[in-house]
């Protein structure tokens, strides 16, 4: 083998060591789990009654960004409440602890975002 080829080949497998998984702490501030983002505009929620599936204790982070003052809720045990300003960009992270459903709604609204199937 040669000087270039060996140093090519030297290079190539640094190069790839370094391209591996990043560790947990690099993520930090962006938990794992489900990512849900909701905008409310113009009266209607995107999604609207979408169902999300994720695994008890899994955490989910739900962005919100909102046109009207509301208060999101999710119907568990125990409930979570979010209050939302218009023009707010809103950022929660939560999780459910037993199996089931679970809605989340617009209260001012009154209508469904998403149900949460817990499994």
């Amino acid at each position: 083998m040669s000087k270039a080829s060996f140093g090519l080949a030297a290079l190539l497998l640094v190069v790839s060591a370094c391209s591996g998984p990043k560790p947990a702490d690099e993520h930090a501030g962006h938990p794992a789990g489900a990512m849900v983002d909701v905008k409310i505009e113009s009266g209607k929620t995107v999604p609207s009654g979408a169902v999300v599936k994720v695994s008890k204790d899994e955490q989910i982070t739900v962005n919100i960004t909102s046109d009207i003052d509301d208060e999101i809720h999710v119907h568990s045990t125990p409930d979570h409440s979010f209050q939302i300003s218009a023009g707010q960009k809103l950022e929660e992270t939560f999780s459910f602890g037993a199996t089931g459903t679970y809605e989340m709604e617009s209260h001012r609204l009154k209508k469904l975002i998403v149900k949460f199937e817990v499994r």
